[in-house]
């Protein structure tokens, strides 16, 4: 009796010691769940916060890049130089009877431009010089007498502030063409320009040696091709070709026509443009004569086609936009406008002239247009020193630039269009250092159909680059949203049902033991913001993705086949005894 009493205690005793230990172990096992808990807390409170604060850093980063698209551009005046009293350095520029440094009086400038970096500037003038200014101190640098002038004076001189040639055209019919280069050497740390005048093979435009009073002219690859007017209505096109053998070149041949017969108006501007195809010729009424050339022995009058709807307005001033496209017209009321060619889709082999845009127009009659060397922008100046900075694709006017009173004459843009050069009627030369890194972008050109040269209608288009200078960037966000829209929506049709069923299997046919693994996975990777998952994979994935495409692509296809072939072996393998 004793006995089974002491065991008993014995067993109430080691019960109790038992629940102890368990309680022990249980409050143990709880203290680290709640410790566990409260890291999990701090950690994933932290992630949470890190993300929210990585998205908003991402969105001020947008921000900040894409700020800079919608600031207006800035225009600063530099110093206007009187033409009529410039000082020469004595060395280069004085003449018999004068005093190195002494002022003297500058004749009238037919040509203007400028080198890259806006130090020296250079002009054409009628005493037959080309003469290099410094823009900082207003000192002449260097006169260079064009030599194929001989005994003549130039009447009219043709610039193409893009490609860096004029040519200069003379009182007996005789077209000089020049080329102007800037070499920049670093002497003791400081930088010089030196300025360089090529001049080319004149040839004689008209036989009969009369003066030209406009010019055009084009040169490339051994090709030239000129259009003048000898008169008010007397317009000659010339052409030179070089003929060629099996042997190689035997010589040139050159063409001269007389296009005349089909105007029925005074011409006053003409356009001819790189690909020495299309001559332009706009007339005191208002309409353009358009004449493809390409064939110099048989030029075709192609279209003739009026500008403004106005009665007494006269075309003032034709030019091109960077590319040779999109023509420029100003007229006499100070209309502006953007034309270029389209095909008729009636007769799909003609492709006639259309007007595109409309820009903002000038108070008084446009007397020249600039083009922009860098982007489709481009100047167009007035006869009461009004200068406006356009932009064709956007269609917009984005600077308004005071040069007096008077008109303007010539108007050049640096190479890097970044400044503009002007000369008005009474000698004053005026300079302005221009800051307009985005004249592409607003938000028509961004969300509204735009109509790009070469398109037959307005178009949403997204295409930002291009292996040519000459390209008309294409900034549509419209096709990037409606492909990220369709491509979402597709891949819904796929992730709805898939992962639908996905949970129905998780939730009612898995095992548990496999569920308590695949729940908190999937939970987690729904908590990981899409953001991160795109840094992740872009930044660490994608290098290593891009090694093994091939293999990954291979995979698709054949991870199903392997699975359902080994799953059919495994049939086929005789069960053990």
């Amino acid at each position: 009796m004793l006995e089974a009493q002491e065991v008993e205690r014995q067993d109430i005793a080691a019960r109790e010691i038992e629940v102890r230990l368990y309680a022990a172990e249980k409050k143990t096992r709880v203290q680290r769940k709640k410790l566990a808990d409260k890291v999990a807390r701090v950690a994933i409170t932290a992630g949470g916060v890190g993300i929210i604060l990585s998205v908003v850093a991402i969105l001020f980063v947008i921000v900040a890049e894409t700020l800079p698209l919608w600031r207006a551009p800035v225009a600063e005046q530099e110093n206007t130089v009187n033409l009529n009293l410039v000082e020469g350095d004595g060395a280069r520029s004085t003449r018999a009877g004068e005093l190195p440094g002494s002022p003297r009086a500058m004749v009238k400038p037919l040509a203007l431009g400028v080198d890259e970096y806006q130090e020296i500037t250079y002009l054409v003038t009628e005493a037959g010089t080309v003469d290099f200014l410094s823009l900082a101190d207003n000192h002449l640098l260097q006169r260079y007498p064009i030599r194929g002038l001989k005994d003549q004076h130039p009447t009219v001189v043709y610039s193409d502030g893009i490609h860096r040639t004029i040519a200069v055209g003379t009182a007996n019919g005789m077209v000089i063409p020049l080329m102007i280069q800037f070499s920049t050497a670093f002497q003791n740390g400081e930088r010089a320009n030196t300025p360089k005048v090529t001049e080319g093979e004149p040839f004689q435009l008209d036989p009969e040696g009369r003066p030209i009073t406009a010019l055009v002219y084009r040169e490339e690859e051994g090709k030239i091709a000129a259009a003048a007017l000898l008169g008010p209505r007397l317009l000659v096109f010339f052409a030179q070709r070089e003929k060629s053998s099996p042997l190689g070149p035997t010589g040139s041949e050159e063409y001269r026509l007389d296009l005349s017969p089909a105007l029925k108006a005074d011409v006053t501007a003409l356009a001819l443009d790189q690909s020495q195809s299309h001559l332009l010729a706009g007339t005191a009424a208002g309409e353009v004569y358009h004449w493809q050339v390409d064939d110099p022995a048989s030029p075709r009058l192609a279209d003739t086609f009026a500008v403004g709807q106005k009665v007494g307005v006269g075309i003032s001033a034709l030019g091109w936009v960077l590319g040779d496209r999109s023509l420029i017209v100003g007229d006499t009321a100070g209309g502006v406008s953007v034309w270029f060619q389209v095909r008729d889709q009636q007769r799909p082999q003609e492709t006639p002239y259309r007007q595109i845009q409309v820009l903002r127009s000038h108070s008084a009659p446009v007397t020249v247009i600039a083009p922009s060397p860098r982007d489709k922008g481009f100047l167009t100046a007035d006869a009461t020193g009004t200068v406006l900075l356009h932009h064709a694709t956007s269609a917009q006017t984005l600077l308004e630039l005071h040069a007096g009173s008077n008109a303007l004459g010539l108007l050049a843009f640096a190479p890097k269009a970044n400044g503009v050069l002007t000369v008005d009627t009474q000698g004053q030369l005026f300079h302005w250092h221009i800051h307009n890194p985005h004249p592409e972008i607003s938000l028509k050109t961004l969300f509204g159909k735009v109509w790009y040269e070469g398109y037959d209608h307005p178009d949403y288009t997204w295409q930002s680059s291009s292996g040519s200078d000459e390209f008309e960037p294409k900034f549509s966000l419209t096709p990037l949203a409606y492909g990220t829209l369709k491509g979402t929506f597709y891949a819904l049709l796929l992730a709805i049902p898939t992962s639908i069923c996905g949970a129905i299997y998780t939730s009612q046919f898995m095992h548990p033991s496999l569920r308590s693994f695949v729940k908190p996975t999937i939970e987690v990777m729904a908590a990981l913001p899409s953001v991160v998952l795109g840094f992740f994979a872009g930044l660490w994935l994608a290098p290593r993705v891009e090694k093994i495409i091939p293999a990954v692509f291979l995979m698709l296809v054949a991870l199903p086949l392997v699975t359902l072939a080994a799953s059919f072996l495994w049939r086929l393998v005789p069960l053990s005894r």
